[in-house]
């Protein structure tokens, strides 16, 4: 069941409207052409154009969002359940909750940090708003006195003013993390490189259909223009017959995806993108060497993956998140949202619980979605008692 909540919208900062999400934007500000070349830069755009790191950026965002929209917060004993504050049930009002924590996500798999502005404080001080501030627009460094300055939009902030998720790498001394984009830059680089290559071939017919060749040993450029514009003009794209003479000789070219290795190339960096943000190449459909990592059934893939893949992101986010809330209470992901199991093995699992003493039939009923068992039924009221019989024997 959705919460709702009602929260104040907060204004964003005009220095952050106006920053461009793509170079075309930032080219046309600045007053620069964009180039033509064939070799792009690698930048979280770029990144996203390939299929693979796409799927597997989905994929993640995909899981965490589902995980976090399931959060609830704890209190400091582990087990009680306190009301969910607005910090966490939507942090964002102009968002729903689970495009927040997919972009939440998102951002701090490929740029390896996510970084928020506290807004809408209630009573007691505690923000009811986190708003996402875009990567390029932070910058982030030590002030004199060794305190991390956030500088968004020309602003100084510190760092009780933001809210920082690092997901990457930690290196001594930086206050930001590595991610994804700036830890493969080199490999991203030559997979972005490939696409280009490969669109190239089939636009532009890279590699030529057949050679002539003509009965001279050194040809003429005027020659060569004029056999090779005649050959082009007289086919025009058909299938139809070629007619020679003897002083020419044709020989067709055949080439094939096969021929170039393009699909071999292709499977290993789609295996090779998957092990760049921590996935099996099996988790794209790839892998390296001609197999992969398989496990014994569905389930164990998806707890593999929330083990490995998923919980990593989701941890700095649960635990940025519990700084937020009042008291020594922590926020919780659901990480059993991604646990898809049959009825009847959900069901199984239920009667094992109750046997064991761990849950009621209420409960149970409560997590499958359905309201309290109907108690049973009184029992029959006993008949009426019968009167003894006379000493005679007869009926009185």
């Amino acid at each position: 069941m959705t919460k709702q909540t009602t929260v104040r919208p907060t204004s964003r900062p005009i220095a952050l409207q106006q920053i461009p999400n793509d170079l075309e934007a930032l080219y046309s500000i600045l007053g620069m052409q964009l180039g033509t070349a064939t070799r792009l830069p690698v930048t979280e755009t770029t990144v996203r154009g390939l299929p693979a790191a796409w799927a597997a950026l989905a994929k993640i965002s995909n899981a965490v969002g589902q995980m976090m929209v399931g959060a609830v917060v704890v209190a400091a004993d582990g087990i009680t359940e306190i009301a969910t504050p607005p910090v966490v049930d939507n942090p964002d009002v102009t968002l729903d909750s689970f495009t927040y924590w997919k972009m939440a996500a998102a951002t701090a798999v490929c740029r390896g940090n996510y970084i928020a502005l506290k807004a809408d404080f209630d009573l007691d001080g505690f923000p009811r708003q986190a708003i996402g501030v875009p990567a390029d627009a932070v910058n982030v460094f030590y002030d004199e006195a060794g305190f991390v300055i956030y500088q968004i939009g020309g602003i100084d902030y510190g760092a009780d003013d933001v809210v920082h998720v690092r997901c990457g790498i930690t290196v001594p001394g930086n206050p930001l993390t590595i991610g994804v984009i700036e830890a493969h830059r080199r490999g991203l680089a030559g997979a972005i490189d490939q696409q280009g290559m490969s669109n190239s071939v089939w636009r532009e017919g890279a590699i030529p259909t057949g050679v002539v060749e003509l009965d001279t040993k050194y040809p003429t450029k005027d020659q060569v223009d004029i056999v090779k514009s005649g050959w082009v003009s007289l086919l025009e794209g058909r299938r139809t017959v070629a007619v020679t003479g003897t002083a020419m000789k044709y020989t067709p070219l055949a080439w094939s995806a096969d021929d170039a290795q393009f699909i071999e190339s292709q499977q290993l960096t789609i295996a090779q993108i998957a092990l760049m943000f921590s996935m099996s190449p099996t988790d794209l459909d790839a892998s390296i060497g001609g197999s992969g990592l398989t496990y014994s059934n569905r389930s164990d893939n998806a707890l593999q993956r929330i083990v490995d893949v998923y919980a990593p992101v989701m941890l700095p986010i649960e635990q940025a998140w519990s700084r937020l809330v009042a008291g020594r209470s922590f926020v919780r992901g659901n990480p059993e949202a991604l646990l898809r199991s049959s009825t009847r093995e959900r069901y199984e699992l239920h009667k094992l619980a109750q046997d064991a003493g761990i849950e009621t039939t209420d409960e149970s009923r409560a997590i499958e979605g359905k309201g309290p068992a109907e108690p049973p039924p009184p029992p029959p009221p006993p008949p009426p008692a019968m009167d003894p019989p006379n000493p005679d024997g007869s009926t009185p």
